[in-house]
């Protein structure tokens, strides 16, 4: 096989190598699109306060699965796997309910004028995530561990 013609093949293998790549971040945007349609179907069907309750249950049943969990491991010594897959599916079942959520309180918040409500959101994590690493910073301190 002559250089130029491998040149060709690893040009055209690149090419292919990019049209996949931007496939599959095609794919992952129409998939988030679809999931925020069917998010926003839920809210309007459904309507707000019944999506709240469907939270509050949501998050009591990822509650009852950690404690479930950490009961197993401490009292009863035995294996978590069963129930670190009900942990994943109650998580999933969660991070559905907060989307609705997000989507509920963003059309209240954009009615008092203010900042979008997912901008709120942010600002209150990276607040939250600075006063978390402080407070491990000090507990490594605190305990003699490396910071």
């Amino acid at each position: 096989m002559e250089d130029f013609e491998i040149k060709i093949m690893e040009e055209e293998t690149i090419r292919i190598e990019e049209e996949f790549k931007k496939t599959v971040a095609s794919n992952r945007n129409l998939k988030k699109e679809i999931a925020k349609n069917i998010y926003e179907e839920a809210v309007n069907a459904f309507g707000s306060d019944l999506q709240k309750v469907i939270a509050i249950e949501e998050l009591s049943e990822l509650i009852k699965a950690l404690t479930k969990e950490i009961r197993m491991k401490s009292v009863y010594k035995t294996g978590t796997y069963p129930f670190i897959l009900n942990i994943a599916e109650e998580i999933a079942d969660v991070e559905i309910m907060l989307s609705q959520l997000k989507i509920i309180y963003r059309e209240e918040c954009t009615e008092y004028g203010s900042s979008t409500f997912e901008e709120t959101i942010s600002n209150y994590k990276e607040d939250k995530l600075s006063q978390l690493n402080f407070v491990i910073r000090d507990f490594r301190h605190e305990n003699n561990q490396p910071i």
